[in-house]
């Protein structure tokens, strides 16, 4: 099976252009039999102050996808790229948690990466650090990560190597 690792969605990640049903079939056409949705989970993405809606709305977007991944042979699993305001904006990607795991915990951007990290793990899931070459002045430590991103999208130059 091969499954993209960092996915988007306009709707919930404004820097995506394209819709989650167009990325599935984008997806598929180029071979992907899935891919995890890490659409952003950013606090500059809460609107009027209500950081329950933007976990509501994440949520929501990845059930409409994985909806219809189902029906069109396409699995989507859930993700969540966190942007750790504690941590110049440095990006960390949440795997093997539930949904629900953002209605318990809806203010994520405002954790350390540590106490990020902690939570994760009591929860089963596991943090990798994204585009770790993008920025250097967003450095994470490795120490509470259980993975590094290395290859990332070749529009942003230097993303993917040192």
């Amino acid at each position: 099976m091969l499954i993209d690792l960092h996915a988007h969605s306009k709707a919930i990640s404004k820097c995506s252009r394209i819709n989650g049903i167009d990325n599935i079939e984008l997806a598929k056409s180029i071979g992907l039999d899935g891919f995890i949705l890490t659409n952003h989970y950013d606090r500059n993405y809460v609107e009027n102050n209500d950081y329950m809606d933007l976990a509501k709305r994440y949520i929501k977007e990845y059930y409409d996808l994985k909806e219809y991944g189902d029906k069109n042979n396409f699995k989507v699993y859930f993700g969540i790229e966190v942007t750790l305001n504690k941590h110049n904006d440095a990006h960390i990607l949440v795997y093997g948690v539930e949904p629900s795991f953002l209605l318990n915990n809806p203010k994520l951007y405002d954790l350390t990466q540590k106490e990020l990290y902690s939570l994760v793990k009591e929860n089963k899931g596991i943090l990798v650090y994204a585009h770790p070459y993008r920025d250097l002045n967003k450095k994470l430590d490795i120490n509470y990560v259980d993975g590094i991103e290395v290859n990332c999208h070749p529009l942003y130059k230097n993303t993917y190597s040192k």
